[in-house]
């Protein structure tokens, strides 16, 4: 019985990495193009000054805290923010090709605030994912791999990006990365969430493959 139990922990865990970490990675590596594309096809092609730039930044930065801190952290995790994250990853995926069909230096300011908006929601819920095993040492393993994966991304976003730009524009770098939310929009159904709120006496349990008691019970 405690081998079966064992197996079943192993499993939950190699599932959960087998989801976050290519998650992660998507979501970071694009967004990591994001910060330093967006502000150079500003400035080159739709002809910005340094303080717009500044400003679209500011921007993109001001929504996803709005999403993180208002929104996101106030719905119920088992059904809300579920299907917020699911759809913020798909909007997400969404607002890459318009920067190679339609941004101008009017509609990049909407483009990139539902490209922030989106991100409040995405990256708080897979470090989210990443905690909710119920065994400390898994947990904190995986969590380790989380951060090990945000460090790796922050190599191979720039690395890749730098290897495109060699024969393309950067408009057109846009549809190359689309890869990657969409990829990240694909497997963001199968994200853990936790059934109940953290506070509950029943804790983590059900898909999860265990229970992880939040308090001393009665």
């Amino acid at each position: 019985m405690d081998e079966m139990a064992g197996t079943n922990r192993t499993l939950t865990f190699w599932y959960l990495l087998s989801i976050i970490v290519p998650v992660t990675l998507a979501v970071r590596a694009s967004n990591n193009m994001f910060q330093t594309e967006v502000p150079l096809l500003a400035r080159d092609y739709l002809g910005m000054s340094e303080l717009e730039i500044g400003s679209l930044a500011a921007v993109a930065s001001l929504t996803t805290f709005v999403m993180s801190a208002f929104i996101n952290a106030r719905l119920p995790p088992s059904a809300g923010r579920r299907t917020l994250f699911v759809a913020s990853s798909f909007l997400y995926a969404i607002t890459f090709p318009p920067f190679f069909f339609l941004v101008d230096r009017y509609t990049i300011w909407l483009v990139l605030s539902l490209a922030g908006f989106s991100l409040g929601s995405v990256m708080p819920n897979i470090i989210t994912s990443a905690s909710l095993l119920p065994d400390r040492l898994q947990r904190e393993r995986l969590l380790s791999l989380y951060t090990l994966t945000l460090s790796i991304s922050l190599v191979a976003g720039p690395a890749l990006e730098g290897y495109l730009l060699r024969s393309m524009s950067i408009r057109e770098s846009f549809l190359y990365f689309e890869v990657f939310p969409v990829v990240a929009a694909a497997l963001s159904f199968l994200i853990a969430f936790p059934p109940k709120e953290t506070g509950e006496k029943a804790g983590y349990e059900g898909e999860f493959g265990g229970t992880r008691d939040s308090g001393s019970q009665c």
